[in-house]
This record gives structure tokens, sequence and C-alpha cells, in this order.
């Protein structure tokens, strides 16, 4: 795993990351990534930050990336997944939720 160094951050970016980790609207994600950056800024390693919030040193790393090559685009948007499985009901399903609403 590559060794990324300290986060340099301008006044205001830290005080936009600042409001993003007291938010209590924003998503947790959201919230979660802005205080490792805040963290990685201060020179925290990613062990520790990990420790400190209860969460992966990997997630820490990749979040530190993620910042280091989009900014506030790199934490804030949301990677691709493989998210919620689609589902069709059956023939079989619809003829039985025809009869039981219907019937």
């Amino acid at each position: 795993m590559a060794h990324a160094g300290r986060v340099e951050l301008t006044e205001e970016q830290r005080t936009r990351l600042e409001e993003m980790a007291r938010s209590r609207t924003l998503a947790v994600r959201k919230v979660l990534r802005a205080k490792i950056i805040l963290r990685r800024a201060n020179g925290e390693s990613f062990r520790d930050i990990g420790m400190a919030l209860s969460c992966d040193h990997r997630t820490a790393w990749k979040c530190a990336h993620r910042w280091e090559a989009a900014g506030f685009e790199g934490i804030e948007k949301e990677q691709a997944g493989r998210g919620r499985k689609s589902w069709v009901i059956s023939a079989k399903g619809q003829e039985i939720v025809q009869k039981t609403t219907q019937e």
C-alpha cells in the first residue's frame, strides 16, 4: 500500500471540510470523508485515523487518494457499486398479487 503524504489545505477548503464534518444533514459517508481529510491534513497516519473514526485504515487511504485526485468532487461523489438487485415479479407472483388485491 502506497503511503500518501500529508494533505495540504487552503483556509477555504479547511473551513468547508470542517462544516461538512459538523453537518447533521449530510450523508454519514460524506461526513466521515471530511473528517478523514481533516485528520490527514493534521499529519495523522491512516491507522490512527481508522482507529479514531472507527473505520478501516484502507478507507482512510482511499479517501485521501480520492481527495488528491479530484478534491471535493472526489469525496462528494459516490462510487459506482453493485447496488440493490433488481427484481421482477414472475407470472405466478403477478397472479397471486392480482388475486389478493382484486378478489
